[in-house]
């Protein structure tokens, strides 16, 4: 089961590195340092300076009842890490009402 995650990241001081060669030099270190790959995209409006910035993903997913939970938990939670990170980075914060994941049959709340 593919799953799509996303979130905004909003509040963002630190706009010097909200590039997109920038953004993904830093999203591969922060999964080098936690040991944690996600396919990270981030989508950065046309306004300047930029104030909120948009992080998605897509997570393939067991559909085997048995690992179905415990896969989707583990991606939750490293989505929310690489978040965190990256909000850490840009000096911003995650907007947790505006936080997602869904496939076709489900949607949720990541906080």
């Amino acid at each position: 089961m593919i799953y799509d995650f996303a979130a905004k990241i909003k509040d963002i001081k630190d706009n010097k590195i909200c590039s997109v060669c920038l953004l993904d030099e830093t999203i591969l270190e922060i999964g080098e340092r936690m040991g944690r790959w996600l396919e990270i995209q981030v989508l950065l409006p046309d306004e300047t300076p930029i104030k909120d910035i948009l992080v998605k993903t897509e997570v393939s997913i067991s559909s085997m009842l048995k690992f179905h939970d415990a896969e989707l938990e583990e991606a939750i939670e490293t989505f929310k890490a690489y978040l965190d990170e990256l909000a850490n980075i840009l000096d911003g914060k995650v907007s947790e009402n505006e936080a997602f994941y869904n496939n076709s049959k489900t949607y949720g709340r990541l906080y």
